[in-house]
């Protein structure tokens, strides 16, 4: 049986003074990561989650998703900055 993917998630975002300490993470599925962010978004408001809510979705292409995280964390220098999708 093939192993699902999974994405190490931080509890509290990087880009929201989270840090990378192994109590603030936590592992998730793609899909869960997703709903993480969405959730985020919703209660905080944050473009950072919002970009990455709907690219872990893939409601916006690889091409929009690097433009929106250049624009959106360029702000913030490297923190808090995704990993870049393959």
């Amino acid at each position: 049986m093939k192993k699902k993917a999974t994405h190490t998630h931080h509890i509290i975002p990087r880009h929201a003074g989270g840090s990378d300490e192994p109590s603030n993470l936590v592992e998730l599925s793609i899909e869960e990561h997703a709903l993480a962010h969405k959730k985020l978004y919703e209660e905080h408001g944050r473009q950072q989650d919002l970009v990455a809510w709907k690219g872990l979705e893939s409601e916006i292409g690889k091409e929009e998703f690097n433009q929106l995280v250049g624009s959106v964390f360029g702000k913030l220098g490297n923190e808090g900055v995704p990993k870049s999708r393959t």
